[in-house]
């Protein structure tokens, strides 16, 4: 049976753990897209700290950092994937990222939708008109460029 800690303790490992939460939110920012939002992650990240404080056990003989480390970097990276696009759609979106870029090196220039469509086997005549299959995605206001305001 798992002892239970006092609140004041749970509290105090709590404010003491904000600092990590921060510094590992900016971590894996750091090698995220710029619309993650490290804000959105250190609240996930501080969720997951909290969880940690509620469950931690000192009778298992683990320190707390190394308890709650495994439980704030989870949160985020569950918080992460719950957000995320299907992987589909960033492959295809990764796909014609490499084209344009493609493209934009032989033409010299930004090349037009047309050339675009061309290159990935679109259709020209239509080629602003991309379907995606999109399904359980909900898309949220989470992801925001960083800086940008509310």
């Amino acid at each position: 049976m798992r002892a239970q800690t006092a609140p004041a303790t749970q509290n105090r490992r709590i404010v003491a753990g904000l600092p990590f939460v921060e510094a590992l939110a900016r971590r894996m920012a750091a090698s995220m897209p710029n619309s993650i939002d490290i804000g959105d992650l250190m609240q996930d990240g501080v969720l997951g700290l909290i969880d940690a404080a509620h469950r931690f056990d000192e009778a298992r003989g683990i320190k707390f950092e190394t308890f709650a480390e495994r439980r704030v970097r989870g949160a985020m990276i569950d918080a992460l994937r719950r957000d995320a696009w299907p992987r589909g759609v960033r492959r295809q979106r990764r796909e014609l990222d490499a084209a344009r870029e493609s493209l934009r090196r032989e033409l010299g220039h930004e090349p037009s939708m047309a050339d675009l469509a061309a290159r990935v086997r679109g259709r020209p005549g239509r080629p602003s008109k991309v379907r995606v299959p999109v399904r359980g995605a909900a898309i949220r206001g989470r992801h925001r460029a960083r800086g940008a305001a509310v």
